[in-house]
């Protein structure tokens, strides 16, 4: 047992808290709390984040209590959002900064309890021991530690050297809870008294409420009002069964607004005559080939679907506003948002907005969007009591947020006789997700974003043009799980092979080819020839396991984290099957290798659940209206996984989202080495 502090002995004191820094704070009681500014969704922050500050104290990670960090002034400059792969990327250096800092006041503490100096002391658990056996606990070095100033001199974290806890399998600290049930999503939270609401919303975006009964409504046992909220009309009940019901008795007409005739079908046919529209060129380079006998045109255009989130847990948001302050229990991405808004409907400042963060049942990007939570609080401010709003699956599917379709005109002009000169252009036809979240979105910023994983073209080409057509449209666009990267890798990859193939050439290495007379980021160039490298080898490229399948590759930089993919397919009577998809990622240090697997394969998964489906609009409504409709993959099409992580030194970049874009590509590229057809429209089950 460690030594105590003289007069603490035998007295019970009041619980002294040290917390130089928002992250982390230590108990006089011995508790060390970190609080986790990242969502949790299944992409293991509350696993990796305490591995950061472990490895930087000298801890177990063990040893910290987790705390679900909330919107407050205290994160100035730390951003609670979730999303674009950027937890552990943004996290980094605060984590390891908080770490030096709560073991460097503890340290300073340990010299002036055993008056000796620093590099006399270690850690050893939640203890500090001295060189000849003594020990005190951190707990117990918290009465001195918070007398102390702050370390103006304290030096920024150094290169990680030697290694107890990253790079080393942990599983979910989390997972337990969520198998036995016990952990708690947002769709779990139950306040006292709280009622649960069911909203019935206008079936096109643009009608408006022209009038409701609710009679029959009320009649249904269980059912207590019918309030009308922004977004439609609420039924409120006792519970969830009584509020669904009422709804579907609930009589509602909607005024007509000006899109009750879209069709999905007719806007991607929209979308493929807009390429002929000139667009903005975001990147242009080279000079038009010498015309000569040997010159061909190759031509394709793909086309990508809409497609909705489809998160396991449905939507649902909990809130309750009182006269003095108002509390949200929402799975958020992105709760920062939530506060402004909250402001601006109940009153309350926002020091009396309260956002809770429960476990998220899958994001993909939708829930970064602050509807439910808006939605929710506007019933709450006029009930005044809790009350809990759930989507159903129809509602997630009909009146949710949607990655945009687009369509992709390809084209290059071969040089049949010289093989490696040719020029290259990819127009992208698609409305704009940003400029549909803020309508007010500078060009180039709308551009950047559209044209991620087409502008950034990594291949050596004689000449290149990447242009924006942007076609607006009403629906509210999101950002899906690997955003824009997805449609537009998969047109990229897809026609990187035609081209290959027009030349009789080996794909994989045609890749290889062209990033060696490439003249980008040579950084960025090395890890995809050697991801491509290692891929190569690991899936015995180019002969497949066995003899009636075929491989297809892709690969991609993914703002600094490198994939390339190859996909195992058999072909047979028009049928593919998936065998097995081989994924080489270079994510820079890695925090936790089991963590960085379970995100590949969560990521495949992803990938070829978007093969088969998609989202279609018919007289301005959505067809679809479950995982019926809207397929997702099955235990029985899920292929092998083969993930190899590149060794790396540099800090840890984004791994959610990198392995999604390059799926989609492998598989229709070896498809066509199979034998059969080039496929250049999705879904692949498309009516």
């Amino acid at each position: 047992m460690g030594l105590k502090p003289k007069g603490l002995e035998g007295k019970e004191k009041e619980i002294l808290v040290y917390q130089p820094n928002p992250i982390i704070s230590v108990q006089s009681d011995g508790k060390i709390f970190i609080n986790i500014t990242k969502s949790e969704m299944g992409q293991g922050v509350r696993t990796s984040m305490p591995m950061i500050l472990a490895e930087e104290m000298g801890v177990d990670p063990a040893i910290f209590i987790l705390q679900q960090a909330s919107p407050s002034s205290k994160y100035k400059g730390l951003s609670l959002g979730t999303g674009g792969s950027t937890s552990l990327k943004t996290m980094w250096v605060p984590l390891r900064k908080a770490g030096l800092e709560v073991k460097d006041g503890l340290f300073r503490a340990a010299e002036i309890f055993f008056k000796v100096s620093q590099d006399q002391l270690s850690i050893r658990g939640s203890l500090i021991v001295t060189e000849d056996g003594r020990s005190v606990s951190f707990g117990d070095l918290v009465p001195i530690a918070v007398k102390l100033e702050s370390n103006k001199n304290l030096e920024p974290p150094k290169k990680v050297s030697s290694k107890n806890y990253l790079g080393k399998d942990r599983k979910r600290i989390d997972a337990p809870a969520i198998v036995n049930g016990s952990a708690r999503y947002g769709i779990d939270i139950r306040p006292k008294a709280m009622k649960f609401a069911a909203v019935k919303r206008p079936p096109v975006w643009g009608n408006t409420l022209k009038s409701y009964d609710a009679k029959a409504a009320l009649s249904v046992p269980g059912v207590r009002r019918v309030e009308v909220i922004p977004t439609g009309v609420a039924v409120v009940a006792d519970n969830t069964f009584a509020a669904f019901q009422g709804r579907e008795k609930l009589k509602v007409r909607w005024n007509a607004g000006p899109h009750t005739a879209f069709d999905s079908d007719d806007y991607q046919k929209q979308l493929t005559q807009n390429l002929k529209s000139p667009g903005r060129v975001a990147r242009k380079e080279g000079s038009p080939l010498k015309p000569n006998k040997d010159l061909k045109t190759i031509e394709a255009t793909y086309s990508f679907p809409f497609h909705a989130h489809v998160p396991l847990e449905p939507m649902n948001a909990t809130a309750h506003v009182t006269p003095t302050e108002t509390h949200v229990w929402v799975g958020s991405q992105w709760p920062d948002a939530i506060v402004p808004m909250a402001t601006k409907i109940t009153g309350h400042s926002s020091e009396k907005i309260n956002v809770h963060i429960p476990l998220l049942g899958g994001g993909f990007g939708r829930r970064s969007a602050p509807d439910a939570a808006v939605e929710v609080i506007e019933l709450a401010n006029i009930l005044k009591t809790p009350v809990q709003i759930i989507w159903d699956r129809a509602d997630d599917l009909r009146n949710g947020y949607y990655h945009p379709a687009s369509i992709h005109g390809m084209s290059a002009v071969v040089d049949f006789g010289r093989q490696e000169a040719y020029q290259y252009k990819h127009k992208v036809s698609t409305p704009s997700i940003l400029r549909s979240s803020n309508p007010k979105s500078p060009d180039q910023a709308v551009i950047g974003t559209e044209l991620l994983g087409a502008r950034d073209l990594p291949y050596g080409i004689n000449g290149i043009e990447i242009s924006y057509h942007e076609l607006p449209i009403h629906i509210p666009l999101w950002w899906w799980r690997a955003i824009q990267f997805v449609p537009n890798i998969y047109a990229r990859e897809c026609f990187i092979d035609e081209i290959a193939q027009s030349l009789n050439r080996d794909p994989l290495e045609y890749r290889e080819l062209l990033l060696s007379k490439s003249t980008q980021d040579p950084a960025t160039l090395k890890r995809l020839a050697n991801a491509i490298s290692i891929v190569k080898e690991k899936s015995n490229w180019p002969n497949p396991s066995k003899s009636n399948r075929a491989l297809g590759v892709a690969c991609m930089d993914y703002e600094g984290t490198t994939v390339a993919q190859v996909a195992e397919v058999s072909v047979s009577k028009n049928r593919f099957k998936i065998h097995k998809i081989f994924t080489v990622i270079d994510c820079g240090l890695v925090v936790n290798p089991l963590g960085v697997k379970s995100q590949v394969e969560g990521a495949i998964v992803w990938a070829l659940s978007a093969l088969k489906s998609q989202i279609h609009f018919k007289k301005g409504r959505v067809v679809e209206k479950n995982y019926k409709e809207y397929p997702v993959l099955r235990y029985a099409d899920m292929p092998e996984v083969d993930t190899t992580i590149v060794d790396s030194e540099r800090n840890p970049q984004g791994v959610g989202e990198p392995p999604v874009p390059c799926v989609m590509p492998a598989v229709l590229n070896a498809i066509v080495r199979a034998g059969g057809p080039r496929l250049r429209s999705l879904p692949l089950t498309k009516r």
